[in-house]
């Protein structure tokens, strides 16, 4: 996701091999814990926005110009909860911030996009119970985070055809956390 002649070589052979892509999900991203940024040394920004922003942005920038031509198609953004809801993001400001930047990427390209039939949303997950979030949060309760396959059946739903009429969503999926 880091290198944009790559991935549009990685769609064109996609495209060859199995036909025109029509549906795609983002989730490459990352997290850096910095604590509050005011004491942070190095608040991690650039690599925040490098793997939060930039590989929303070449992704976008590898598939749409396809779908964009045949006039249609549906991409799901992996978010998350501070992008939109700032406040719950203490002590990772940076990792914030780069998710609010990619969020505005998606409604920004959803707007770009809408008459030629292609649709851009993103869902906003809460902590995701994954093994690594279980290891460096062992004083959780992991039952309240949202689980990988609630995620995964919000992600199909948008990719759907009964999402028809959904675009520049942002879809919160915060369980209980």
């Amino acid at each position: 996701m880091t290198d944009l002649g790559a991935l549009r070589e990685a769609v064109r052979t996609i495209e060859t091999n199995l036909g025109p892509i029509t549906g795609a999900a983002l989730i490459a991203g990352g997290f850096l814990y910095s604590g509050p940024l005011h004491l942070a040394e190095d608040d991690g920004a650039a690599a925040m926005f490098h793997m939060n922003v930039d590989t929303v942005s070449r992704g976008l920038r590898a598939l749409l110009p396809g779908m964009v031509s045949r006039g249609g198609g549906s991409v799901v953004i992996i978010g998350a909860r501070p992008g939109q809801r700032p406040w719950t993001g203490v002590g990772m400001a940076s990792y914030t911030a780069s998710k609010a930047a990619a969020l505005a990427l998606v409604q920004t390209t959803a707007a770009e996009v809408l008459e030629s039939g292609v649709r851009v949303n993103a869902v906003l997950p809460s902590t995701i119970d994954t093994p690594r979030n279980r290891q460096d949060m062992p004083q959780a309760d992991p039952r309240r985070w949202v689980s990988p396959e609630s995620i995964a059946g919000v992600i199909q739903f948008l990719l759907s055809d009964a999402a028809r009429d959904i675009s520049g969503a942002l879809v919160p999926v915060y369980a209980r956390a």
